[in-house]
């Protein structure tokens, strides 16, 4: 045993490129980086990921940190240290798909070989070990076995090759071009690993872009495309939960407008190669004030979380989150906070806690809370408060994802194509061995191929004889593992 490592060994010390060769194409690498990467991508189902557009924004990341300490606690950051939250951009990841990529290749090139390999009038089989012999009876005379194989020729268009009119003969079943169907799925995998990679490499990603109802934002990707919120649509529960929404969005380039479409939750819009989709809602108050005669007052926003904050309007984004007005004619300043809920107060939905404070002063000298919209008098003037939303829209740019979708059509027609496929190429051998006359069955490739088998059995049967004459002897194929 230890003997045939040493030279096992040594052999691959000597040719490196095959021994690599090998690995790659072994079935049992396949599987533990198929396992290792379903196991990365479970973890990244399980645990938030962190975007480049987040990690690219120092307040953006500030909030997706936040939301990680809520969710998690004081283990927050050793999943972070641990980089669960970068499993999808990881080096491991990378690797892992870099493998894969080299194993279909492996695996595509090998079995385009072995099917030329079949193609060829040269004896191919020769140089490859006997999969199975199996001992003919004696009593089968020669004469009879050559008619025999030359009936089964004609009745499967095999191919009988003779040395010198006499044994041993050869009968060859040739790969059909119906057996490329398995090189199908590994290509269409390859294409969408190409894909993948186009999309790392030039695709990009805008998310948690802010924009309320007339607004606009300018793409920041030089593709001079402005994008303004014409008009949102809201459901509402009569508790004031959200039920559904839509968004009526215009493309412009150049002061012209080159798109327009709706999108909602399950809704994205198309234009190009930019998909643009609304994953959520963020609620906002909106404030007007006027004074004892009727007159409008000037209000301030004194909230930094958004540079395209409007005018009289607070954007919220996460509960517990604040914000604040200000009403510089009266000296007052309002601070809001936001809440899913608050059942101590009576409050199923969404509610926002109003108070009020007097410059320098430390304790509030008015307080309230909002559900929907409410109108007060303070200090000899109307405060109307009510509450809107604005859209969270994210803009994808992701030109492999024809490469993508090509792929994973391609991998589905393949494997169902398989379903049908023509048997694979198998050649027996007829020869006199040690003094008896035997069957000799080869076929390429590494695994045991149950079709060529069944089909060198029923080859056996036909020629009459016997099926029990003897237990086919299976045999070693050097360094091949049946």
């Amino acid at each position: 045993m230890m003997d045939n490592r040493y030279s096992t060994l040594l052999a691959y010390l000597q040719d490196p490129i095959a021994a690599l060769w090998r690995i790659l194409a072994s079935r049992r690498l396949t599987v533990a980086v198929v396992l290792l990467l379903a196991l990365l991508i479970s973890l990244s189902l399980v645990f938030p990921q962190l975007s480049p557009a987040v990690r690219s924004d120092p307040m953006a990341y500030g909030r997706w940190l936040a939301a990680l300490r809520q969710r998690y606690g004081g283990t927050a950051d050793i999943v972070r240290q641990l980089g669960l939250t970068d499993l999808r951009g990881s080096w491991l990841s990378r690797l892992l798909l870099a493998v894969i990529a080299l194993e279909l290749v492996t695996v595509v090139a090998e079995q385009l070989g072995d099917w030329i390999r079949t193609r060829r009038d040269d004896a191919w089989w020769e140089a490859e070990p006997p999969r199975q012999i199996r001992p003919l009876p004696a009593e089968v005379p020669e004469c009879e076995l050559l008619p025999a194989l030359g009936a089964l020729v004609q009745e499967e268009a095999l191919e009988l090759s003779l040395s010198e009119g006499s044994l041993p003969a050869v009968l060859r079943r040739r790969a059909s071009r119906k057996a490329l169907w398995r090189i199908v799925p590994h290509l269409a995998a390859l294409l969408f690993l190409g894909g993948l990679l186009v999309n790392e490499r030039w695709g990009w990603r805008e998310e948690d872009i802010s924009l309320g109802p007339g607004q606009a934002y300018s793409l920041a990707h030089g593709d001079e495309i402005v994008v303004v919120n014409e008009q949102m649509t809201i459901q509402s529960g009569h508790d004031g939960t959200l039920q559904g929404w839509q968004t009526v969005l215009l493309l412009q380039r150049d002061g012209q407008t080159v798109g327009k479409g709706i999108v909602a939750p399950t809704q994205p819009l198309r234009y190009g190669w930019l998909l643009f989709t609304q994953p959520a809602l963020g609620p906002a108050i909106r404030l007007t004030a006027q004074d004892e005669q009727g007159q409008p007052l000037l209000v301030q926003t004194l909230s930094g979380a958004d540079a395209l904050e409007q005018a009289s309007v607070l954007r919220f984004r996460d509960p517990g989150e604040e914000g604040y007005f200000a009403l510089p004619a009266r000296n007052l300043t309002f601070r809001l906070t936001y809440y899913e809920q608050l059942p101590q107060q009576g409050k199923s939905g969404p509610v926002f806690h109003v108070q009020a404070y007097r410059g320098g002063q430390m304790m509030p000298i008015w307080e309230a809370f909002l559900d929907e919209s409410a109108t007060w008098t303070l200090d000899r003037m109307t405060l109307t408060m009510g509450r809107t939303y604005y859209a969270l829209l994210t803009i994808d740019f992701a030109p492999g994802r024809p490469l993508e979708l090509l792929g994973i059509l391609g991998v589905l027609t393949g494997v169902i194509a398989l379903l049908w496929q023509a048997p694979r190429a198998a050649v027996v051998s007829f020869a006199m061995c040690n003094g008896r006359l035997q069957s000799l069955l080869y076929y390429l490739g590494t695994m045991p191929d149950a079709n060529a088998e069944e089909w060198f059995v029923r080859l056996c049967t036909r020629l009459a004889l016997r099926s029990d004459a003897d237990i086919p002897t299976v045999c070693e194929n050097g360094r091949k593992v049946l």
